[in-house]
């Protein structure tokens, strides 16, 4: 082929064992065409396939008898970069499409093309993944590669084919798929992976759904009920949440009751809501005490302790500590009924205020000699 300008992809085509092409034009004029036609001239530079130089002069017109016809031109231009034609299982009603990529544009489109016209152009998505470089198919499954400019590789799948639940596209509805939800959990959007039931944002009753499919497959694996996944902190509080707010469900449906069991089998120590500081124990207590509390987000943790007045006697730094539960004596903060400078209080009332983050709260304890 000759007459070409900045030429992008080449594919060839095993539905009819051609050979396709896509082209750059200058201010506008991009095309895809066939690369097929030997000694074909596409006419560059007397024909400007719509489009102008940059500083916005003719360059010619956009066809004329003679010259090889492009099945299809961008003006203005959408910066066509890599072509394939598709071939593959994933999705099955495209097979012989040619499948676009831009960067200007940043999309990808598909076009149905027979002989020498394109029967339909439809924009799969445009804006997503930034300005995409190249694209690839998995010749066993028929699922799409994109490579961005900026290096990352993205997968196109059919979800259509996936079954309700299947977050990860595995097959299976397990444990992951949970953790998946419970990952974007609170997300608000319409290409979020976590929001099974479509309704734009992830939250408990996507969480329900999944544990609801829980165990449905379309392959003879056995779902993965507790393996070896480490949940973050976030995941779990998500999970806590979950579960708290089931639990406070007067009326709860079979489907509910299900995902209950499920969500606490996944998270047997529960995980807290929120920071909250209790009661200190013994209380009143001589000469000494602990103070239990939670931690929601982990935090630099310093209790606290006034005297009746207001004066502060002692500091604890407990330094940073992982959000978690820490109500037990060996990871409550202790205190020996001492001041700052080891002597012993005298009875009385006393304050015990911690501070972990935002979040700070004072109680009153009573020192009894």
């Amino acid at each position: 082929m000759i007459g070409v300008r900045n030429p992008q992809g080449l594919t060839l085509s095993s539905f009819d064992n051609k050979v396709y092409m896509s082209n750059h034009g200058a201010k506008g004029g991009d095309w895809f065409g066939s690369a097929d036609e030997p000694g074909g001239n596409y006419g560059w530079k007397i024909l400007g396939w719509g489009g102008t130089n940059y500083d916005s002069t003719s360059i010619g017109p956009k066809w004329l008898p003679g010259f090889v016809k492009p099945l299809i031109y961008w003006v203005p231009s959408i910066a066509v970069s890599a072509i394939i034609i598709y071939e593959g299982n994933e999705f099955s009603d495209w097979n012989g499409s040619a499948l676009i990529t831009s960067l200007k544009d940043q999309s990808l489109r598909k076009l149905s093309f027979s002989n020498s016209e394109v029967l339909n152009e439809k924009l799969i998505f445009k804006g997503k993944i930034g300005r995409i470089r190249d694209i690839k198919i998995q010749s066993d499954t028929g699922k799409i590669y994109l490579l961005s400019d900026h290096g990352s590789l993205w997968l196109l799948e059919n979800k259509s084919i996936r079954i309700k639940g299947d977050v990860n596209g595995d097959k299976v509805i397990d444990i992951f798929d949970l953790v998946m939800v419970a990952d974007q959990f609170g997300q608000k959007g319409y290409d979020l992976i976590g929001d099974i039931n479509s309704d734009g944002s992830v939250n408990i009753f996507d969480l329900v759904l999944v544990a609801n499919y829980f165990g449905r497959n379309t392959t003879n694996a056995a779902p993965a009920v507790n393996p070896d996944v480490v949940l973050s902190n976030e995941q779990k509080k998500h999970i806590t949440i979950g579960i708290s707010y089931l639990e406070d469900k007067l009326h709860r449906s079979d489907e509910e009751e299900f995902a209950l069991g499920l969500l606490k089998s996944i998270l047997p120590k529960r995980f807290t809501s929120q920071t909250q500081l209790l009661a200190n124990y013994p209380n009143p207590f001589n000469p000494e005490t602990w103070i239990p509390f939670r931690l929601a987000q982990s935090s630099t943790v310093t209790a606290r302790i006034y005297d009746s007045l207001g004066n502060q006697i002692r500091v604890i730094e407990l330094g940073y500590l992982r959000a978690g539960n820490y109500t037990e004596s060996n990871k409550s903060i202790y205190w020996d009924g001492k001041n700052k400078n080891g002597e012993q209080v005298s009875s009385g009332i006393y304050f015990y205020e911690i501070s972990a983050g935002n979040y700070t709260e004072v109680r009153k304890m009573v020192v009894l000699q």
